[in-house]
C-alpha cells in the first residue's frame, strides 16, 4: 500500500488521530514539493502565529466570555456572561474574537480528557482581566475570566481539517490514477496542477466556526427599548419560569436606568448569576453558552445599549 492509499484509508478511519493523519501528510506534502501544502500541515501540526490574517477561517469565530466576580461582604458571582459593549477598544476585540490557533493535538487531548464535557475555556491574560475589573457589575470586582469554546467547534476545526485532506487526496487520484499505485507516479504530476489542488481544497475557505450566529437579530426582532413586557415575553420564550420573570422585572425596578453601557446593576446581575447556577446544576435545562447570550443580548436591547 502506498502514500496516497494509506493517507485515504487513515483520513477514513474516525479511529486514526488526526495528528497521526498529518506526519504522513507532510511526507506528501514534501513528495509534491509544495510549500503552502506544507507550510499548513505544519501550522495545523504545530499550531498557528497569533494573528488573524494566517489563521484559516475555519479557526476564526465570535466568542462568549465569562469571569468569575468578587463583591461586597463576601458576595460572589460564578461564571457569569461579560458584556463587551463597554470595554475598551482592543480589549472588547479580544473579548468578541475567538481564534482557535493550537495545533490539532490539543484539541485531540481536550476532547480525549474532558470526555463528555460540552464546552472548555481559554483564559483571558491576567493583565487584560486587571483593566477590566471594575468595568462589569456594579459593586463587584472581575477575578478570572475566560472565553468559552463549545466542544462542537473544536470538534468541527478536526473535521473541517480532516475533509479538505480527503478532498485533497480524492481530487489527486482522480485526475492521476496512477499516483494510487506507484509512489513514483507522484513525482511526475505537474506543479501547477498540485498547486491547483492546494488552492482549491486546503488553502480555500470553506467552513467558518462560529458562535451565536443570528442571536442579535433574533433578539432585536422581540425586544424594544425600556419595553419591560417584550422583555419579560421573550425570556419567559426561551424559558426562564414565571417566578424568575418576576424577580427580574424586581431587579431591573430596584437597578433603576442604566446609563453606562454594558455595565448591569447589582440586582440584576445577581438575577443572572442565579439563573447561572440553575443551569449548571442542571435544574433548567439548557445550553449554557447560548442561553446566557441571549439572556445579556435581551437586557442589552432592553436597556438601549444595542
Amino acid at each position: 500500500m502506498n502514500l496516497i492509499q494509506e493517507l485515504q484509508n487513515d483520513i477514513l478511519d474516525s479511529k486514526t488521530s488526526l495528528s497521526s493523519i498529518l506526519r504522513k501528510a507532510k511526507v506528501l506534502a514534501s513528495t509534491l514539493k509544495n510549500k503552502e501544502f506544507k507550510n499548513w500541515v505544519d501550522n495545523e501540526l504545530n499550531g498557528y502565529p497569533e494573528s488573524k490574517e494566517k489563521i484559516p477561517d475555519y479557526r476564526q469565530g465570535r466568542a462568549e466570555s465569562y469571569g468569575h466576580f468578587s463583591g461586597p461582604f463576601g458576595s460572589a458571582l460564578k461564571n457569569f456572561p461579560i458584556p463587551s459593549l463597554n470595554l475598551p477598544g482592543q480589549i472588547k476585540k479580544h473579548a468578541n474574537e475567538l481564534l482557535l490557533v493550537q495545533g490539532v493535538r490539543v484539541f485531540e487531548s481536550l476532547i480525549e480528557i474532558e470526555g463528555d464535557s460540552s464546552d472548555f475555556h481559554i483564559p483571558w491574560p491576567t493583565d487584560i482581566v486587571a483593566i477590566i475589573s471594575d468595568k462589569v457589575v456594579q459593586g463587584y470586582i472581575c477575578i478570572s475570566a475566560w472565553k468559552s469554546v463549545s466542544r462542537g467547534q473544536v470538534e468541527q476545526v478536526l473535521d473541517t481539517v480532516r475533509n479538505r485532506l480527503l478532498n485533497f487526496v480524492l481530487d489527486l487520484q482522480e485526475r492521476y490514477p496512477k499516483i494510487s499505485k506507484s509512489k513514483d507516479a507522484l513525482l511526475e504530476v505537474p506543479e501547477k496542477q498540485v498547486a491547483s489542488a492546494v488552492n482549491t481544497y486546503i488553502i480555500g475557505s470553506h467552513n467558518v466556526v462560529t458562535s451565536g450566529f443570528g442571536i442579535s437579530q433574533q433578539v432585536q426582532q422581540q425586544i424594544h427599548s425600556n419595553d419591560l413586557d417584550s422583555l419579560l415575553r421573550y425570556m419567559q420564550e426561551i424559558g426562564v419560569q414565571r417566578d424568575d420573570a418576576k424577580e427580574l422585572k424586581k431587579a431591573i425596578e430596584e437597578d433603576g436606568s442604566r446609563t453606562e453601557p454594558g455595565k448591569f446593576g447589582s440586582k440584576v446581575a445577581d438575577w443572572i448569576g442565579r439563573m447561572t447556577k440553575k443551569i449548571l446544576k442542571g435544574t433548567w435545562k439548557v445550553a449554557l453558552s447560548t442561553t446566557l447570550t441571549l439572556i445579556t443580548k435581551a437586557l442589552a436591547y432592553y436597556y438601549g445599549w444595542e
